[in-house]
């Protein structure tokens, strides 16, 4: 937040790359500052929780994610 800070701008887009767990955070935290974001390469949580929650090959390739 101190980057947006000291660029004087009052909201953002902020992009993140892979699974983008830290720009969601970040999102969430500070909505008013952020008003878009853009995640690359990623899932959405909601689908990804349901793919795991029923088993099959989806689990057994995230076997390794602890």
């Amino acid at each position: 937040m101190a980057v947006i800070e000291h660029t004087g701008q009052d909201r953002i887009t902020m992009g993140g790359h892979d699974w983008g767990p830290l720009s969601l955070c970040r999102r969430i935290r500070h909505a008013n500052r952020i008003e878009a974001l853009i995640v690359m390469n990623g899932v959405h949580p909601i689908c990804f929780q349901r793919a795991l929650s029923a088993g099959g090959p989806q689990f057994a390739a995230s076997a390794y994610i602890d």
